[in-house]
Order: C-alpha cells, then structure tokens, then sequence
C-alpha cells in the first residue's frame, strides 16, 4: 500500500507466508516491525513512519529462509491552493457567470468544490463546480441572480469547501490568499424603472386615478433610467396587477427598441380601463413593473382604481 498522510502514522505491512507460527520482520524507512504467520498471511500494523520520505521507499520482509524486497510509493506532501484568479473587472447583471479559476500545487480530484460569495446587498452565495479529475485547477461558476447587488466590489471567503485529493488521496489544503475582487460589481449598470403619467410627471406616493371606465383609458409610462451608453432595453417587461383579480385591466406595450446613449431614458407605454364586471368595485390597485433580465422591478400604487 502506498504512503500517504493518512496512513503514514499507522502503516501497516501485509502479505503471505507459508510456516504456521513462524517469525516474520519488517523494516520500511528504517522502522522496524515483527510478527507471527497465520493462516499462511501475515500483517505488521501500527507502523510511524517518518514524516518525509522520498517518491519511493524500499521494503525488506523476512520469514524464515525468506527475504522478499519491494518498493512502495510515498507522498507526505498536501496539495495547496497556489492562487485563485477572479473574473475580469466589470460589472455583471442577471444572468452573467462569474467565473473562478482555483489552481492547485499538483493533480487533483475535487468534489463538490465550493467559494463562499459575499455581496452588498447581503445575499451569501456559492459557487460550485462538478467533480473533476486529474486537474491541476478547476473553475467554480456563479450565476448573477436578481436582487444580487455589490457597488463596492464582491468578497471571497477562505477556505473554500468541499473535498479535494490529490492521486495519492492526501486532502487539500483549501485555504488560499484573497484576491482583488474591487473592480467586480453587481447590477450597477442595469438601468432603474420609474413610473410616470402621460404627462411626463413622476408618479409618487399613492397617486390618485379616478373616472377610469370601460371607455375611459388611462394610460402610464414605466421609464428605463439607463446607466451605460449604449444600453438597450429588453423584451423581458411584465406588468402585473398584484391585489385585484386576474383579467380585470387590458395592458398594451410598446417596444422601446434600441436606446440611443444620448436620450438616457427609454419609455413603455400602457394602458388600462376598467372591465364591466368592475363597475361596483372601489379601492386601491397595486401594480408592478418588473424586467427579469436585469432583476429589477418598480412597485405603483393606484388611489380609485377598482
């Protein structure tokens, strides 16, 4: 059996032999060890050997008339993480993958991996990779989520977890050196959503809408404040009705389309009016305007809407 860190503390030198009772000594690494032949097999436990050893250590087993000599391997030395490399300065909105690239001393087999991730907005986050094999580096993958957000640049936690061997199964160390990580923000570059009447005015508080009948439209704008030039605003734009039942206002959109950098805003026009069923209703409604592929939403709460 080969020699690792597990085992070096307690060795243990097996084989067979032919004389019942019969003497049978050992010495590997300069310990020495002795026993007895049973049942034509022999086995010297409880072995320390040295703590460091060379690749290959030579083994003389002697029984009788007998001395048999092999070689086992040795590997006293633990894998340890040499660094791990971030992803590139920028920032990543919904969806983006956030790549790590954790390299090793030597080969490994990792399992389960994981890197704690800390962001602003308070969300603790892991990413993982699938086992791999015979590898001196994997690469741990995070998916950007909605709500995710960090300003001031994400933070890594060390040690990472999971397990990780190398081919003599000594485990890792999985402590490593922090990177820079300042440079990597989350969601600052996804435009922010406003609502605002037809009139261009900025909708606060619990506007008041009243008189809005089955023929009687009022129309709304849901306003793309954008923070990147060039930015282009999405397909993703839902608008639901949260506290009223489901169907009672029509809602069409306009495309927004591409974004030119110098208007800094984009607008998405709809509009609603009230169904025949609702003629007797009174109270609030809620809506709220959400785009998944940015993971941003804007809540509007309409006075004398039902």
């Amino acid at each position: 059996e080969r020699v690792n860190l597990n085992n070096r503390a307690n060795y243990t030198i097996s084989g067979g032999c032919s004389d019942e009772g019969q003497a049978v000594s050992a010495v590997i690494a300069g310990v020495s060890a002795t026993g007895t032949c049973s049942n034509q097999a022999y086995s010297l436990t409880g072995l320390v050997l040295p703590e460091i050893c060379s690749s290959e250590l030579l083994v003389v087993v002697s029984h009788g008339d007998n001395q048999i000599t092999s070689s086992v391997n040795c590997d006293l030395i633990a894998p340890s993480i040499t660094s791990v490399i971030p992803p590139a300065n920028g920032d990543y909105v919904v969806g983006a993958n956030l790549e790590f690239i954790v390299n090793f001393s030597e080969e490994i087999s990792a399992s389960n991996l994981g890197l704690s991730l800390i962001f602003d907005s308070g969300n603790a986050s892991t990413a993982l990779t699938s086992n791999q094999t015979t590898s001196s580096s994997v690469t741990l993958s995070y998916t950007v989520q909605a709500g995710d957000l960090d300003a001031n640049g994400i933070l890594l936690s060390s040690p990472l977890v999971g397990s990780v061997v190398d081919n003599f199964g000594n485990s890792a160390q999985l402590s490593f050196s922090l990177p820079d990580t300042s440079g990597v923000t989350l969601n600052q570059s996804a435009p922010e959503l406003f609502w605002y009447d037809e009139d261009n005015n900025l909708l606060a508080g619990n506007p008041q809408v009243d008189d809005i009948g089955e023929t009687n439209v009022q129309n709304f704008q849901v306003v793309y404040f954008l923070k990147n030039e060039g930015q282009v605003a999405t397909q993703n734009l839902s608008i639901e009705l949260v506290n009223s039942g489901q169907g009672h206002w029509s809602i069409d959109f306009n495309d927004c389309g591409q974004i030119l950098a110098s208007q800094g805003r984009c607008a998405v026009t709809f509009d609603f009016r009230r169904k025949g069923q609702d003629n007797n209703q009174s109270g609030t409604g809620q809506f709220n305007a959400t785009d998944s592929s940015f993971g941003i939403s804007a809540p509007l709460n309409l006075t004398g809407t039902e």
